[in-house]
């Protein structure tokens, strides 16, 4: 059993951290093990179930842009359940993890993702976060970046590496290539907000997030033990 420390913000009570016990497979029996993969299961036909309650409740304001992003969340945590639940044990391939989400926002008549990484797994717990991550710049791209314009391009890389100490670091970079040069805005939204998140939320993650001329940046490196970040030669 290991836990998760989560920032979050209490109304008048301020910044407080929110501890999530996370059980990991291995240490499970059988019994367990059917009681989370029905809990799995039923998380993802909630969000499911969710997500067309909300959809035909605001039909009539489907145009009106607090009602999209209310859609677009739930979709969010949706793609984040369904790796989960995708996912065969304690781990999650970085690969398939990027290509489920790629290829909901990629137009194969057009493509526009250049994808390149090496074989490697991340632990639940850290696919789920670079799931809502990705989805959030995927987002962002088709509103105001390279997915929005017809000649941009995404770069999408990782890479994963441990040395002889028991040390693995892995190393993600989400780089936008736009035609017309982006203008910085002072306003910061949600998704920005939560890519932030994603880099504070332990000190196990460092990144950085920049809006440069040419497109966004968007980089997350995760130190674990090599133990926890299987890599395999490609």
């Amino acid at each position: 059993m290991s836990h998760v420390d989560v920032p979050v913000h209490l109304p008048r009570h301020g910044r407080a951290t929110l501890r999530l016990m996370q059980a990991h497979p291995s240490s499970l029996d059988d019994k367990d093990m059917l009681v989370l993969q029905e809990t799995q299961h039923r998380a993802r036909n909630l969000i499911s179930l969710v997500m067309a309650i909300a959809s035909q409740s605001f039909a009539d304001r489907a145009m009106d842009p607090g009602t999209s992003k209310f859609i677009e969340r739930l979709a969010s945590l949706d793609a984040v359940v369904r790796v989960g639940c995708e996912a065969e044990g304690e781990f999650c391939p970085v690969s398939m993890i990027v290509g489920q989400i790629s290829r909901r926002f990629q137009d194969p008549e057009r493509p526009q993702f250049q994808i390149k990484g090496d074989i490697v797994a991340l632990p639940a717990r850290w696919a789920h976060t670079l799931t809502l991550v990705l989805h959030e710049l995927a987002t962002n791209a088709i509103r105001h970046g390279a997915l929005r314009d017809p000649k941009g391009k995404v770069d999408v890389t990782w890479r994963g590496s441990a040395d002889v100490e028991g040390h693995a670091t892995f190393d993600f970079e989400w780089r936008e290539h736009v035609t017309t040069p982006v203008v910085p805005t002072s306003r910061k939204g949600f998704g920005s907000r939560m890519l932030r998140t994603a880099i504070e939320t332990s000190r196990q993650c460092t990144g950085s997030l920049a809006l440069l001329p040419s497109g966004l940046v968007y980089k997350w490196t995760l130190r674990l033990s090599a133990g926890d970040l299987p890599i395999r030669e490609g």
